[in-house]
């Protein structure tokens, strides 16, 4: 990766990440996962994840980048709660994605 991630939901709305702040998510960076098939944590498959207090995966302290959540009816989500934030944000909401969209392309440069 020498950029970051690029996102397009199917309403056309773009959001990017960049590299280095990927690199830093401190309960799961991208460089931790060597499959996505065993990037899951409650359910919830995730290829990047920070945290404020601990990695619990609950609350409104975190940042992710979901690829899918088991029973949720969000599944494919962006959410930018802790203090990383995404470079490029296009949402209405500050704070996650889902509210608006239901599918995500995912773009690793």
């Amino acid at each position: 990766m020498n950029n970051g991630m690029y996102f397009v939901d199917e309403n056309g709305i773009k959001s990017f990440i960049n590299k280095v702040k990927l690199e830093n998510g401190n309960c799961a960076s991208v460089q931790d996962h060597a499959s996505l098939l065993n990037a899951t944590s409650s359910g919830i498959l995730k290829i990047w994840w920070d945290e404020l207090f601990g990695c619990t995966g609950t609350g409104t302290d975190n940042s992710l980048v979901v690829l899918r959540a088991d029973g949720l009816a969000a599944s494919a989500a962006l959410y930018q709660q802790s203090n990383i934030k995404f470079d490029t944000w296009g949402y209405a909401t500050q704070r996650f994605s889902f509210l608006a969209q239901s599918e995500l392309l995912y773009w690793i440069s």
